[in-house]
């Protein structure tokens, strides 16, 4: 009776024989400008946020002792 075959490959069966092909560097172009406008939009909306929940509160304490 042969031996039963290995059922899990060894370590050197599993790496990637295959080179990894390397992508060419593309420089960003206006960094900073997209890392600024994309950071202040976020920001913005929660001044706005903070604003609106502000005036609520203030109605709801002038509701109140009214």
């Amino acid at each position: 009776m042969p031996p039963a075959p290995d059922r899990f490959p060894s370590a050197d069966e599993t790496k990637n024989p295959e080179p990894r092909i390397e992508m060419p560097y593309v420089a960003p172009q206006n960094f900073s400008a997209a890392v600024a406008s994309a950071g202040k939009k976020p920001m913005l909306l929660w001044w706005i946020l903070l604003g609106l929940s502000a005036m609520i509160l203030i109605i709801q304490i002038w509701t109140y002792f009214s």
